[in-house]
Formats: structure tokens, sequence, C-alpha cells
């Protein structure tokens, strides 16, 4: 997808609110994000989830922003089953 694209996908797109609504998980929650500048989640979006859902358990690529982070796979494999618990 180019960036233009992306780009007016973002300029009609509208901001929802739903963290308010993770208070009503009742299930493992796992934040995930990218240590380097240009992460899309940065430490205090972070806050903001540990906020509203205390027991989430943060993992954090610090070799990663958010584009890097997509091309870790190697890595998700490890990180889920750890997570679960398997």
């Amino acid at each position: 997808m180019s960036k233009e694209t992306l780009q007016k996908i973002e300029a009609e797109s509208e901001e929802i609110y739903f963290k308010e609504d993770l208070k009503k998980l009742n299930c493992p929650f796992l934040v995930i994000r990218g240590g380097l500048d240009g992460a899309a989640l940065t430490e205090e979006g972070v806050m903001e989830y540990m906020d509203v859902v205390p027991n989430a358990r943060v993992r954090v690529f610090e070799k990663a922003d958010h584009n890097r982070l997509i091309l870790i796979q190697s890595r998700w494999s490890k990180l889920f089953r750890s997570f679960f618990g398997r």
C-alpha cells in the first residue's frame, strides 16, 4: 500500500477512545511496543494501558521502531508461547 493511500485513509479516519472498554476484559493482556524513536506506542501510551489494565504484561523490543517491530517475526512465536504459558 502506498504512503499516499495510507495518508488518505488516516485523513478519513476518526479516533475512537476504547481504553475504558478495556476495563471490562477478564483475560490476559499483552502490550507490545518498539523501544526506538518512531515506535507507534510511546512509554506514555503504555502507561495509559496500564492505568486501565493494571495486570497487563508489557514487552518492549528495544531495537525496534514501528516498522522494524513487524519484521521481528522470529521472536513473535517465542513471545506468544511464553505469554500463553506454552
